[in-house]
């Protein structure tokens, strides 16, 4: 005997159409709003010799440097997904891509990262109702991120001997890199100190806590760092 559809189910069917509706004209608001910053930006400077310098390049290494920087942000959404897993963030790897693409076009009327940062947080802290895991992996994204090139700078400082660097600077990303690794290693002890801070700050800490306490899990997301910024 088939089972009497729910009252509420009307009222689903209706608003589905009205959703997808409202989604694509929010896209195409997006698309409209790209287009016309792209318009100004043509109108405002003279478009003539970027047009130049566009029509004498060749086509092969314009495609493969567009596909290496849309390539990048493809791993960088996938290395954000990995860090709000450690966090206990669930989600569809199409969700994080397309709140990371959602922050890189907020960072167009934002100065600095800062905005499209906010952006994303906002929009996977909202998804699934955890705010403060989602600020924290965005922080540790951005983290991590910085940690890569400080090691990937120290490593080249000492093996790129075709270029002749002040000494201060070598001494100086040297210095930078060890300090951040051992703090790297020491984040376990960093973890457990502020464990013990007072209940206000400890709650304050406690969504960055988890990935002071596992840095064998962050390992896949800092290859990945590494593979970006040699990239």
């Amino acid at each position: 005997m088939q089972e009497p559809i729910p009252d509420s189910a009307p009222e689903v069917l209706e608003r589905e159409p009205a959703t997808r509706a409202r989604a694509y004209r929010g896209f195409a608001m997006r698309a409209a709003l790209g287009i016309a910053v792209v318009a100004f930006l043509l109108w405002h400077f003279d478009a003539r010799p970027i047009l130049k310098l566009v029509a004498r390049e060749r086509a092969a290494f314009f495609s493969a440097a567009i596909g290496l920087y849309v390539a990048g942000q493809v791993m960088s959404a996938f290395r954000w997904q990995i860090l709000a897993r450690v966090a206990g963030l669930g989600g569809r790897f199409g969700e994080y891509l397309a709140y990371y693409f959602v922050g890189m076009f907020t960072n167009l009327f934002v100065p600095g990262l800062i905005g499209g940062d906010a952006a994303r947080a906002v929009y996977l802290g909202r998804r699934h109702g955890r705010m403060g895991d989602a600020v924290a992996s965005v922080a540790a994204d951005r983290g991590l991120g910085l940690l890569a090139l400080f090691w990937l700078a120290a490593v080249c400082a000492i093996a790129v001997t075709s270029v002749q660097l002040p000494r201060g600077m070598v001494r100086t990303t040297l210095a930078v890199g060890v300090v951040s690794f051992i703090a790297f290693l020491a984040g376990p002890a960093i973890g457990s100190f502020a464990a013990r801070l007072p209940d206000r700050m400890r709650s304050a800490a406690g969504p960055a806590i988890v990935y002071l306490d596992r840095p064998v899990a962050l390992v896949p997301a800092i290859v990945l760092s590494l593979i970006l910024q040699a990239s």
